[in-house]
């Protein structure tokens, strides 16, 4: 059971394809793509907000269901684009480019498709919801003018990024009203698939460690790696003569863990340099090991506690197991959902690439 929950931020987002927006402010910076939470508005709401792009030009980039695409909002979008790979220092050769501007064009088709879908079930975003969301945004930013600045950054006026903010929320609503909100997954299914994959539950054994590290990453010469040594070994013999190893470790150790005793935390193997987890899974509880060099300097070690492999219990694991294949399932829904609205719909392009 894996779930990567630190996507690096990206030019073209995927799913609903918010292509103008940059993800820094849909994603707080770490995380990926995720629904924005809106408020289901009733009869009474106040009337939804327009979502038409705001565009220039009336030349069409494609057609969807007889609907264009405004040439001029592709163009715009795709300058945007090759211009903040150029802002990170990369130019994107003609081939890249090419490549680049049809993966845009598909995602406007797509959204397209989309918008058509939400306005033939009268799915809107009222002022209400609009506000919320775009006071969520607002907020990350320590002031009015700093958040213009980073929609300027990343070629965007406040009225591009509130027009696409919009179709967001509308999407969202779309798909998580015909989509998310019918997946269902049980304790009863999470139990299933904990006991049909028991080797994703089992921890192995692991070690609590903590070392002294004499450094040998910036030494030349056989006097100074000598020298280093003899500064592992003299530390050991302190240790070995009755010193308090953590004590020993904040005083002499040149790791990043020396000012916390040199602690390691806890570790499994696969986790550490070769060398070390050798002699780390042979100590015992207490043992100071001897001299360990690694391509990083000399180490002491001290194992202070051993876990046994074991396996996760499912009423420990069992809700994040049950987030997991909600997660899983509502992608392949979405993907399904979205791909079946494509199909059906008649598009023509007209760009060649």
């Amino acid at each position: 059971m894996k779930s990567n929950s630190h996507a690096p931020r990206v030019v073209i987002l995927s799913f609903v394809l918010l292509l103008c927006v940059p993800s820094f402010l849909f994603a707080g910076g770490n995380r990926e793509e995720e629904p924005v939470e809106t408020v289901e508005s009733d009869e009474t709401a106040t009337e939804p907000r327009d979502s038409t792009p705001i565009v220039t030009g009336d030349r069409a980039a494609a057609t969807v269901n007889g609907q264009a695409v405004p040439l001029a909002q592709y163009q715009i979008l795709l300058e945007a684009n090759v211009s903040r790979y150029a802002a990170q220092g990369r130019e994107l050769s003609e081939a890249e480019t090419a490549m680049l501007g049809e993966q845009l064009l598909e995602g406007l088709v797509t959204r397209e498709v989309l918008l058509q879908e939400a306005s033939r079930l009268g799915i809107d975003v009222s002022d209400e919801e609009f506000d919320m969301a775009l006071q969520q945004f607002q907020d990350q930013f320590p002031n009015e003018s700093q958040y213009r600045i980073a929609l300027e950054s990343e070629g965007l006026s406040v009225e591009q990024f509130e027009s696409e903010l919009l179709i967001q929320l509308r999407v969202n609503k779309l798909v998580t009203r015909e989509v998310l909100a019918k997946v269902q997954v049980t304790p009863e299914m999470a139990r299933d698939y904990y006991d049909a994959n028991p080797q994703e539950f089992r921890q192995g054994e692991r070690v609590a460690a903590r070392h002294i590290i004499i450094s040998t990453q910036d030494l030349e010469t056989e006097a100074e790696l000598t020298d280093a040594r003899e500064r592992a070994e003299a530390a050991r013999s302190r240790v070995e003569a009755g010193e308090d190893f953590a004590a020993v470790a904040v005083e002499v150790s040149e790791g990043p863990s020396a000012p916390n005793g040199g602690d390691l935390g806890i570790f499994g193997r696969g986790q550490m340099v070769p060398a070390f987890e050798e002699v780390a899974f042979a100590l015992d509880t207490g043992e100071v090991s001897g001299i360990v060099e690694t391509q990083f300097g000399y180490h002491v070690l001290q194992v202070t506690e051993r876990f046994p492999a074991e396996s996760v219990s499912f009423e420990e694991i069992g809700p994040q197991i049950q987030a997991y294949l909600t997660e899983q399932e509502q992608a392949m829904a979405s993907q399904e959902y979205v791909s079946a609205l494509r199909s059906a719909a008649t598009v023509e392009t007209h760009i060649e690439f």
